[in-house]
């Protein structure tokens, strides 16, 4: 058994992109077995917004998602809708079965010891590639 492994890249300027909210939803649909999303996020949402996790219809298809975003497991979030790994895990029969995610912005408070020691920045730079998701959907025999 293998796996096809499809890129989502952001193409728009529009800080939050809803151009592959449909293309996610098939991959998402087709039993995509990981979702893995790297880029800007809040305690809600991603920067590429997927549809409400309620609403995935994929009840006997779980995947695992890796959210590599800021905060969108922030249990400590105040808000009605509750964070985006809360409504993957929690909310329905539908989302996914072990999400993974940031509860903060970043992970050190102050500077590490290579930060100091002049080692190379991890910020992004104009050559920095574009946020992404990416499913891993098992190939058809």
């Amino acid at each position: 058994m293998g796996a096809d492994t499809v890129f989502f890249h952001k193409t728009s300027d529009e800080v939050l992109d809803t151009s592959l909210q449909d293309s996610i939803r098939v991959a998402i649909q087709d039993g995509a077995a990981f979702l893995t999303y790297l880029g800007h996020s809040a305690a809600e949402t991603w920067e590429i917004v997927i549809d409400d996790p309620e609403d995935f219809n994929n009840e006997d298809r779980l995947p695992v998602v890796f959210s590599l975003g800021c905060r969108t497991g922030n249990f400590a979030a105040l808000s009605d809708r509750g964070t985006l790994a809360a409504r993957l895990e929690l909310g329905s029969e539908a989302g996914s079965i072990a999400p993974r995610s940031s509860s903060a912005s970043r992970a050190r408070a102050t500077p590490t010891p290579r930060a100091r020691s002049g080692w190379p920045s991890r910020r992004p730079s104009a050559a920095t590639p574009p946020r992404l998701a990416s499913a891993a959907c098992p190939t058809t025999p």
